[in-house]
């Protein structure tokens, strides 16, 4: 019993790190395309391109 337990445990820990690192890469991907987003020119472009 104490076993399965201990495994469950681990996979909880496993799911937890996976997101929080899914996490980390969404907040990078994001920071990268606001960084990209407020240069003049590019977001003049993105902007026409969202409001089609």
């Amino acid at each position: 019993m104490q076993e399965s337990r201990l495994k469950i445990e681990d996979l909880i820990s496993l799911k937890l790190q996976w997101s929080r690192s899914k996490m980390v890469n969404l907040i990078s991907m994001y920071r990268q395309w606001s960084r990209f987003y407020h240069q003049p020119y590019l977001s003049e472009v993105a902007r026409k391109q969202i409001e089609e």
